[in-house]
């Protein structure tokens, strides 16, 4: 893995799950189980070694789960709002700004 994000609770079990980017562009969620636990690795799909930064956030789409944020190579922050359900599943993103390419990390 090149990237860790800690995501918050993207599930809503209550536990803390985190996603993993690889070399190859690959993210997969590694969610908790709600008693200490981890379930099996969600694949959510390619190309997000195109993105500098990718990091959790809270609802921006005013739901239960945490979405994601991300710069994209145009130094756009975009948002990925989580599914309606908890297999961590993300629609389309949707702009947030311009100009973000400027900071090194989101936090």
């Amino acid at each position: 893995m090149n990237k860790i994000i800690t995501g918050g609770d993207m599930n809503a079990d209550g536990g803390v799950d985190i996603f993993g980017r690889d070399q190859y562009g690959y993210l997969r969620q590694y969610p908790t189980d709600g008693e200490g636990g981890w379930e099996e690795p969600v694949w959510l799909g390619t190309g997000w070694e195109t993105f500098s930064e990718v990091a959790g956030l809270g609802s921006s789409s005013h739901t239960k789960y945490n979405d994601l944020v991300a710069v994209d190579p145009n130094g756009d922050l975009v948002t990925y709002a989580t599914g309606a359900s908890t297999t961590g599943m993300y629609g389309p993103y949707g702009p947030i700004g311009t100009g973000w390419d400027v900071f090194k990390e989101l936090l």
